[in-house]
């Protein structure tokens, strides 16, 4: 999960809405959960529900961006003043650290060297957005209509960015700038940013223009 900084700002948006123009600015167009590219369909995501705490529909530090399946599994899931430190957000916290994913089934977790009360809190972010949920089996009606890919789209991510790695490292060193170029704009219209920085980070000059690649990214952190 790509750890962000969408800075402050002062302005109230009302509506809503109009705030997504400035996150898009500030952090790009991705799901800041799932980090699926969500440039069409993009939803603004109150981490304190305004049906919850409607003193801060309008609140810029309240808002991150979210997709239909995070959005509508957290809905409005109680997150308050009183219990916002029992989460990780990727606007306050290391969460490309803090939260792993298998590199077969690509499901999260939290990462192994965290304390216990750490943990507890990356568990409580995966459980409220729903990263964990199972895709259906394959071959199933279940499976064809399901409306919820985001596991799927993980594994489909690590395929490709195992495949465009190898073929980076068998480049000709030469042919690999021009290459390195071609992939990153591929890389942006894409999905899961995380994902591929995990598969692609051993090589600095992929970790490098990665951290380079979208707009906020805390690279304090790296």
């Amino acid at each position: 999960m790509r750890p962000v900084n969408k800075g402050h700002k002062e302005k109230e948006y009302n509506p809503y809405g109009t705030a997504r123009r400035d996150l898009f600015e500030a952090i790009g167009s991705y799901c800041s959960y799932c980090e699926r590219n969500i440039h069409i369909g993009s939803e603004i995501e109150h981490v304190q529900p305004k049906s919850k705490v409607p003193e801060k529909e309008y609140s810029w530090d309240n808002f991150l961006l979210g997709c239909k399946n995070c959005n509508s599994t957290k809905n409005n899931k109680t997150v308050d003043d009183d219990n916002l430190n029992d989460f990780v957000w990727p606007d306050i916290d290391d969460t490309y650290h803090m939260v792993q994913y298998d590199p077969v089934t690509l499901m999260p977790s939290p990462a192994p060297y965290l304390s216990n009360s750490d943990k507890a809190r990356v568990n409580r972010l995966i459980s409220l957005v729903g990263l964990d949920k199972i895709m259906p089996k394959e071959d199933t009606q279940d499976y064809e209509e399901a409306r919820d890919t985001r596991v799927e789209d993980r594994i489909q991510s690590a395929k490709e960015a195992r495949h465009y790695k190898q073929e980076y490292l068998n480049l000709p060193q030469d042919m690999q700038p021009v290459y390195l170029n071609i992939l990153m704009d591929m890389i942006k219209k894409s999905h899961n940013w995380s994902i591929w920085m995990h598969e692609m980070e051993d090589i600095p000059e992929l970790r490098a223009a990665l951290l380079d690649l979208l707009p906020g990214t805390r690279k304090e952190f790296f």
